[in-house]
C-alpha cells in the first residue's frame, strides 16, 4: 500500500478495527485465564468439573442444611475460576442410595434433591 492509501477495507470503520482489536484482547486474556479443567474452543472457554469442585458444592449445602455461618472455603481450582472472573450455569444433583442396594449406578439411587441456575452466576456465587 501507499503511504496515503487507507489501510481499512472498504465499509469498515475505525470503530470496527477497534472492536475487533478488542475481542482479540478478549480472547488473549480467556486463553491466559484457561484454567487445567478447562479446554479453549473458537476462543470460548469450556468448562469441566472436577472431582474436588464436585465435593465442594456438596460442602456447601451440607453446611448451608447444618446451619454453619461460613462457607467451606473453595478449592484451587475454583479460586483459579474466580480470578479468572468466570461465571457459568451450574446444576447440582443429589442421589440417595436406594436401601439394600450395593451399588451407585442409577438403578441403585433415587433422586434426593437438586438445584442449580442456567443462567450464568459468578463461580464463587454457587
Amino acid at each position: 500500500m501507499g503511504k496515503n492509501e487507507n489501510s481499512n477495507p472498504v465499509g469498515r470503520g475505525q470503530d470496527e478495527d477497534v472492536e475487533d482489536q478488542d475481542e482479540e484482547q478478549k480472547t488473549k486474556v480467556s486463553l491466559a485465564c484457561t484454567p487445567r479443567n478447562g479446554a479453549v474452543s473458537n476462543g470460548s472457554l469450556v468448562l469441566r468439573a472436577e472431582e474436588e469442585m464436585c465435593a465442594w458444592a456438596f460442602d456447601i449445602l451440607i453446611a448451608h442444611l447444618e446451619g454453619h455461618p461460613k462457607r467451606p472455603p473453595p478449592p484451587a481450582s475454583v479460586v483459579r475460576l474466580k480470578e479468572c472472573g468466570v461465571s457459568c450455569p451450574a446444576f447440582v444433583t443429589w442421589m440417595k442410595q436406594r436401601k439394600g442396594a450395593v451399588g451407585f449406578s442409577r438403578e441403585d439411587a433415587d433422586l434426593r434433591g437438586c438445584i442449580g441456575s442456567l443462567s450464568p452466576i459468578p463461580i464463587m456465587e454457587l
